[in-house]
């Protein structure tokens, strides 16, 4: 058995790694596998099936998902089409022949994290779970960012909403007064409030974060 003292060479301390999921748990090696992964920091659920799998998924908390543990483990494609369709959003492992390259092509177009190819070594498969896992928490992270973004933007009044436009184009304040109708006074009071509201403390964090949200027009 690899020591449980290291994910792969040196990398990963081997605590609270995070949930994974092993579909189609029904062989010896793959009982080893189960066994290494939890010594590593993995906590560990195994499923016979995908239907039992598929009953249990509204309780589960979030996880990384192994699919073709076994040989004739359920068609990878498939299975990610239909957790799709259920709106479950759990990073997948997929294992794969080693020869079988096609395999791997479509497991990742299908969105796999990724691909480990048999003989499966835990050392490899953990790394690939937690590393599935670290990305899926970063995706998250930028989804929430993304959101208070827009929720900033959101409270913008419509005048407000119409300075920042002039000012992601790189107009002047007196040019932005003379094409609103309104006094450069008034337009420094606007601009003070979009910095506010979007809690930005110079006009380059104000354009990043446009072109960032990705607004109509710019």
């Amino acid at each position: 058995m690899i020591p449980p003292a290291k994910l792969a060479a040196g990398a990963v301390a081997a605590v609270g790694l995070g949930q994974a999921y092993l579909i189609e748990i029904d062989d010896v090696p793959s009982a080893q596998i189960v066994l290494e992964l939890r010594e590593y920091g993995l906590a560990v659920g195994c499923f016979a099936t995908v239907d039992a799998f598929f009953a249990m998924l509204a309780l589960l908390s979030p996880g990384c998902i192994v699919t073709g543990i076994c040989p004739e483990s359920v068609d990878g494609v498939a299975f990610q089409r239909e957790l799709r369709v259920r709106g479950c959003i759990f990073p997948v492992v997929t294992v794969t022949e080693p020869d079988d390259v096609m395999a791997a092509v479509r497991a990742m177009k299908a969105g796999a994290a990724d691909v480990v190819v048999r003989p499966v070594s835990a050392a490899e498969l953990g790394l690939a779970v937690h590393g599935a896992l670290v990305s899926r928490r970063h995706d998250r992270a930028d989804s929430d960012e993304m959101q208070s973004m827009r929720e900033r933007l959101a409270r913008l009044t419509r005048r407000e909403r119409q300075v920042l436009e002039s000012l992601v184009r790189g107009e002047v304040n007196k040019s932005i007064a003379n094409a609103l109708g309104i006094s450069p006074r008034t337009v420094e009071v606007h601009r003070a409030k979009v910095m506010e509201k979007l809690a930005c403390r110079s006009l380059p964090e104000i354009v990043r974060l446009v072109l960032h949200v990705g607004l109509p027009g710019f």
